[in-house]
C-alpha cells in the first residue's frame, strides 16, 4: 500500500503519477496546468491497480491530456470536484484500455467544464458509474464512449451546459449501454449535428429522466439522435 499527498503535471513531463500493482491512495489535489501542449499526458496513470483519490482535480491544457487515466484491470474510485479552464481535447477521465474492472466517481454538486475538453471518455469494456452531476459552460463532449463491444456507464446525476455543446452525451460504442439516471439540459445548440443525446452505433441508451434544450438552429438538432439501425432508447 503506497501513498502519496499530490500529483502535478507541467508541461515537460508526462506522467507525473505512473502506477502499476498494489494500492494506491491519493489525496490532495491533481492539476494538469496551463503550460501542458502534450497529449496522453496525466496527472495519474493506473495500470493494474486499485486507486483511491479524491480532492480538486483541474484540466487547463490545451491538449489531449486527462487529469486521471485507467489501464487494463483494477477499481478506481474518484471522488471530489473536478474544474476545466482549458482549451484542448483532454479532460478529467480516460478509459482507454480499461477492459476488466470498475470505476466509481463520486462527483460533488457543482463539477465543471468550462471550455472544448471532453470531462469523460470510456474506449474500452469495464465499467464506469458517475455519482453526481456535471455542467459545464462551453462546448465539448460531458461524456464520449467509442469502441465496440459489452460496455457499462451509468450516470446518477444531471448533465447540463449553459452554452453553446457539441453533444451533452456521444454514446458511440457498438454493443454498450449507457444509463443516465438525470437530466440532460442544454438551452442553446448550434449549426450542424449536436444533441443532447446523439448515437451514431448499435448500443443501448436508456434515459430514467428529462433531456431537454432550448433554441436549435442547425439541422439535425435533437433532444435524443438515434443515427445507427439497432440504436435504441
Amino acid at each position: 500500500r503506497r501513498h502519496t499527498r499530490c500529483a502535478l503535471v507541467t508541461g515537460v513531463q508526462t506522467c507525473a503519477l505512473p502506477i502499476s500493482g498494489g494500492t494506491i491512495n491519493v489525496t490532495g489535489n491533481v492539476a494538469i496546468d496551463s503550460a501542458n501542449t502534450f497529449s496522453q499526458t496525466y496527472g495519474i496513470e493506473v495500470f493494474n491497480t486499485n486507486v483511491t483519490a479524491s480532492g480538486v482535480f483541474t484540466y487547463a491544457g490545451a491538449s489531449g491530456a486527462y487529469c486521471v487515466s485507467c489501464s487494463n484491470s483494477g477499481t478506481a474510485q474518484l471522488s471530489g470536484s473536478y474544474v476545466s479552464t482549458g482549451t484542448g481535447g483532454g479532460g478529467l477521465l480516460s478509459l482507454t484500455t480499461f477492459t476488466n474492472g470498475i470505476v466509481t466517481m463520486n462527483l460533488t454538486n457543482g463539477t465543471t467544464a468550462n471550455s472544448g475538453s471532453t470531462v469523460i471518455f470510456h474506449s474500452s469494456s469495464g465499467s464506469l458509474v458517475v455519482n453526481g452531476s456535471i455542467t459545464r459552460t462551453g462546448p465539448g463532449y460531458m461524456i464520449r464512449t467509442n469502441g465496440s463491444g459489452a460496455q457499462s456507464v451509468t450516470i446518477n446525476g444531471n448533465v447540463s451546459t449553459s452554452g453553446g455543446v457539441q453533444h451533452v452525451i456521444l454514446h458511440e460504442r457498438l454493443g454498450g449501454t449507457l444509463t443516465l439516471n438525470g437530466n440532460c439540459f442544454a438551452p442553446t445548440f448550434g449549426s450542424g449535428n449536436q444533441c443532447g443525446i446523439f448515437s451514431n452505433q448499435s448500443n443501448t441508451t436508456i434515459v430514467n429522466g428529462d433531456v431537454t434544450g432550448g433554441s436549435f438552429s442547425g439541422v439535425q438538432n435533437a433532444g435524443v439522435f438515434l443515427s445507427a439501425s439497432g440504436a435504441t432508447c
